[in-house]
Formats: C-alpha cells, sequence, structure tokens
C-alpha cells in the first residue's frame, strides 16, 4: 500500500484501479480466497486512516471483492468451480480444455469485467471525498530465508500447474491437482508448516 501510495497518492481512482489489478492477478495465480485476504491485509492501513463512513474505503473494499472474484475465472486453479468445470466438459463434451486455452478465453473476459466494475463504482459510489490519500508509514522488512522458500514454492506450483495441464503431460502424470497434494506434502513432512500454522480465521484462509 505505502509503495503504491507514492505513486498514485494523489490519484486515488487509479490507486483504487491498481489494487484492483493487483487482486485480479493474485486471484489468478492463487486463488480468489487466498487473494483478498492477503491485499486486505495490505490495504488495512490505508483504512484504518480514512474516515469510517469514507465513499473511498467503501468503493476499495468491493472493488477487491469484485476483482479477486473476477480473478477467479481467469485460471483453473483460481476457484473450485473451475476445476468442476474442466470434468464436466470433459465428461460431457469430451472437450479437454488445456491450462492456457482457459487462459486465453476467460482473461480477457476478466480483464474487461473489472474495468467495468470499476467505472461502475466510480459513477455509483463516486469515491471523490477522498482527493489525497493519507499517508502510511511502512518499514522496510528483510526477505528472508523463509520467505524466499514460500516465494518459490508458489512460482513452482504455478508453473507445474499450468505445464501439467497440456495433454500429453496429464495423460502422464495424472490430473495437475496431484501439485498441490505434493506441495502440501513437502511443506508439512518437511516441518515448514505443522498443524499450529492452520489455527483458525486469517491463517485457515490462507491454508485454504
Amino acid at each position: 500500500a505505502a509503495a503504491l501510495q507514492e505513486r498514485l497518492g494523489k490519484q486515488p481512482r487509479l490507486f483504487l484501479l491498481a489494487v484492483m489489478m493487483l487482486g485480479l492477478l493474485l486471484s489468478a495465480a492463487i486463488s480468489n480466497v487466498t487473494a483478498p485476504v492477503l491485499l486486505l491485509a495490505v490495504v488495512q492501513p490505508l483504512l484504518q486512516e480514512l474516515p469510517s463512513d469514507s465513499r473511498f474505503s467503501r468503493a476499495l473494499l468491493l472493488g477487491l471483492a469484485f476483482s479477486c472474484n473476477l480473478g477467479g475465472m481467469i485460471t483453473p486453479i483460481a476457484s473450485p468451480q473451475n476445476a468442476i468445470a474442466l470434468v464436466a466438459l470433459q465428461q460431457v463434451v469430451g472437450a479437454d480444455v488445456s491450462f492456457g486455452r482457459w487462459t486465453s478465453v476467460a482473461g480477457p473476459v476478466a480483464l474487461v469485467g473489472t474495468l467495468g466494475v470499476w467505472l461502475l463504482l466510480l459513477l455509483l459510489l463516486r469515491p471523490d471525498d477522498c482527493a489525497v490519500l493519507p499517508r502510511v508509514a511502512c518499514g522496510v522488512t528483510p526477505l528472508t530465508r523463509t520467505k524466499k522458500f514460500s516465494l518459490g514454492a508458489v512460482a513452482v506450483a504455478v508453473l507445474l500447474w499450468g505445464t501439467l495441464s497440456w495433454p500429453p503431460l496429464k495423460q502422464t502424470f495424472g490430473d495437475p491437482a496431484v501439485v498441490g497434494v505434493g506441495l502440501m506434502a513437502a511443506a508439512f513432512g518437511s516441518g515448514f508448516l505443522n498443524k499450529d500454522a492452520c489455527g483458525s480465521g486469517r491463517k485457515l484462509l490462507l491454508f485454504l
């Protein structure tokens, strides 16, 4: 939030659009459940500095919710409904839709939808009560070895999901969902994660 604020602090409308685009991309890469939880933690310091009846706050939260929902359409891994749709297409129609083909169709639709929601929020909520975003103090935290490992694991998982959905590889290795199972087995088997890491509330949502 602080990095976006430095660049778009005097342009709240573009800041809103930037957060929505970030939600769109994160939802496509991880999931439309985890992404809003992560981004809510990012924008929460900013929301705390705004008045409780701020129209910009409402627009920011609604924009985040809608963009993450739309981002859940972009990739087969972004939402469980997508996986169900893929299975139905294969069993009922006999169409084996690859990761790339799904994304090439759903991506533009989600992007146009997000831009449309942004315009509707500007039109209906008129979030002009915030001309300049309040300053948010943000300390620089080092990128530890654990954080690097987590980012690397997510990148590898997304790459494998996309690669293994290619029909020849899918026939050899099975459903790409095995990547998620393997990632969890490696994380818990190595001791990187334990049952305490999946306690309740936000941590549980992130785990899911």
